[in-house]
């Protein structure tokens, strides 16, 4: 009996996934506790990932992040 051989070509490429930060070195730059990451993802502000217990952040979420923060919209409005 012959068994076929079946070839299948599948690639994971950068345009396929996207790019990922661990949470951990997110936080060191950006200068925030994990708490207030999660709170952040409640808020909406970032989005976080959990992969097998490790949490990570997409690098358009950490982008968006940062951008807007240097723009001044999380500042507290008196």
């Amino acid at each position: 009996m012959l068994k076929k051989k079946i070839s299948v070509e599948r690639k994971a490429t950068n345009e396929n996934w996207p790019q990922m930060q661990k949470l951990k070195n997110f936080l060191r730059t950006v200068g925030i506790s994990k708490s207030t990451a999660l709170r952040f993802e409640k808020l909406g502000w970032i989005r976080i990932v959990n992969i097998s217990g490790f949490y990570y952040i997409t690098a358009q979420s950490a982008a968006e992040f940062v951008r807007r923060a240097e723009a001044g919209e999380f500042s507290k409005k008196k």
